[in-house]
């Protein structure tokens, strides 16, 4: 490319604005970060075993700098808002509203519930189906989707005793593999029609969810914040 090209080419690129996406997955025990610029995805993962409080935004800092990307260069940022860890999602919450509101950048908290039901959707034909994800102690969240026009949520998430996942189901049921394990370890047996997802959602998947569903905007709503306790006291 000649001088002149150059000169040429880097006016043209002043005047284009890449979207740049980051998305944070703190909902399960390892920690995961994707970076979204232009077509291009980053993602990493961080072993913590849910401890995630005191590196989080050390993660972030540290994907940002070997992109080469700042903060105020953002174009938004997802997070997985739960119903999950009730540390994680508080973390996630409080630490990336104080950014959003520096930088009046959206912030967007999508509900684990709706991930696991988008994951399902990609590989399923199915409208009506419910997920279950395991909470704690013998506990889990559920809620039920409809997609025959669009992924709707058509029941608000509840927290259920697993003693109850035979009977507290109309339809086919979605569940993560956390909860899998769990009735295999305490020898319960899921009778009615289900579907195992192969692995945990991550941040990746709040990027294929926001690119079908979402509407990010360009400024920063502190609803949109607000992390998913499934209507339960904590």
């Amino acid at each position: 490319m000649g001088r002149i090209h150059k000169i040429v080419y880097k006016k043209l690129m002043m005047y284009y604005v890449f979207m740049i996406i980051l998305a944070v997955d703190s909902s399960h025990k390892d920690l995961s970060l994707s970076l979204k610029v232009e077509d291009k995805i980053k993602t990493k993962t961080y072993d913590q075993d849910g401890k995630h409080s005191g590196i989080f935004l050390e993660t972030i800092n540290d994907i940002l700098e070997k992109s080469n990307i700042q903060t105020s260069n953002l174009s938004g940022i997802l997070f997985n808002k739960g119903p999950a860890s009730f540390t994680g999602t508080r973390v996630a919450a409080s630490s990336l509203q104080a950014i959003g509101y520096s930088l009046d950048i959206p912030i967007i908290g999508i509900s684990s519930l709706e991930v696991m039901a988008h994951m399902h959707t990609i590989d399923s034909n199915m409208d009506k189906f419910e997920c279950a994800k395991y909470a704690y102690g013998d506990k889990y969240f559920t809620a039920s989707f409809d997609k025959a026009h669009k992924l709707d949520q058509i029941k608000d998430t509840s927290l259920v005793n697993i003693e109850m996942i035979n009977t507290s189901h109309e339809e086919h049921l979605v569940i993560n593999t956390e909860l899998s394990e769990y009735l295999q370890n305490n020898n319960l047996r899921l009778t009615s029609n289900h579907t195992i997802l192969s692995r945990e959602t991550n941040s990746e998947d709040l990027i294929s969810f926001s690119e079908k569903y979402i509407n990010l905007g360009s400024k920063f709503n502190l609803s949109d914040t607000l992390p998913d306790y499934a209507n339960h006291e904590i």
